[in-house]
């Protein structure tokens, strides 16, 4: 009789882990639920959200262009000076007899 009862206490452990365990699932499950549902009421938050960071996005990126507007003109410049400099001596030329 001894060995049914420890018997029927290891299984009212077991089973009442698995309780335990249920219950932690379905208090999960309500949070997890309870979030989307009000996301689902109210998704302007997210909304918002959503655009504050592609206009940060934006903004970053027209910095970068801008930058890049600079460096390219900076170097065009910089070309431009140095085949005026060494076209300068053929530029001037001097007039050719026939």
């Amino acid at each position: 009789m001894l060995a049914v009862s420890s018997a029927d206490f290891l299984k009212n452990m077991m089973l009442q882990q698995k309780i335990d365990q249920l219950l932690i699932q379905i208090n999960t499950n309500r949070i997890f639920m309870n979030m989307v549902i009000h996301d689902m009421r109210n998704p302007t938050g997210a909304i918002e959200f959503g655009v504050k960071q592609s206009l940060d996005n934006l903004q970053v990126w027209k910095e970068k262009i801008k930058m890049l507007k600079k460096a390219f003109r900076k170097y065009m410049d910089l070309d431009r000076s140095q085949s005026l400099s060494l076209g300068s001596g053929h530029s001037e030329s001097q007039p050719v007899s026939m």
